[in-house]
């Protein structure tokens, strides 16, 4: 006699935030750069459900954009946080005490983490052009590593995006 059963396939929705709320103005050393004055809008880079028995990356796409004003023409870059994991390579998302791996791309085959420049990240991939009204969509790319092992529940990372002249 055979018998059947049942396989369980779990899967999660995790929502990543990826800029809520985030104005910035740096200044470094060009008092005529202080003219500037620039906003960044984001919505969220959505994973969707996860399923932690797919070994394929769950893959996003999101966008930030970037309103910039006043001021003499100049190259502008954005530069992202680690979020909570405080390391570029290994951000991750929370749920509680869980972690979901995951990290952001300044392109689409995944292969130049945005960061601040430092350790494995890059920032050139986020330069744009101020020339006196400017707005700009900047695109991010997401990837989650397929099969983590992580629990139910909704999970989360808050990045910082600051605009450097």
């Amino acid at each position: 006699m055979n018998s059947i059963r049942k396989i369980s396939t779990r899967k999660k929705r995790l929502p990543v935030l990826f800029v809520a709320g985030l104005a910035a103005f740096v200044t470094i050393g060009q008092p005529s750069m202080a003219a500037i004055k620039c906003t960044i809008t984001g919505g969220s880079l959505a994973f969707g459900s996860y399923n932690s028995l797919s070994s394929a990356n769950q893959l996003s796409t999101g966008s930030v954009y970037v309103n910039c004003r006043g001021g003499p023409p100049a190259t502008a870059r954005l530069e992202v946080s680690a979020g909570n994991s405080g390391n570029f390579s290994q951000r991750y998302m929370s749920n509680g005490s869980d972690r979901l791996y995951y990290n952001i791309f300044s392109d689409p085959s995944h292969t130049q983490i945005i960061g601040d420049g430092t350790g494995s990240s890059v920032n050139s991939g986020l330069s744009f052009e101020v020339r006196g009204n400017t707005s700009k969509f900047l695109f991010i790319y997401g990837s989650a590593p397929g099969g983590q092992n992580v629990a139910l529940g909704s999970y989360s990372d808050s990045l910082r995006v600051t605009i450097v002249f």
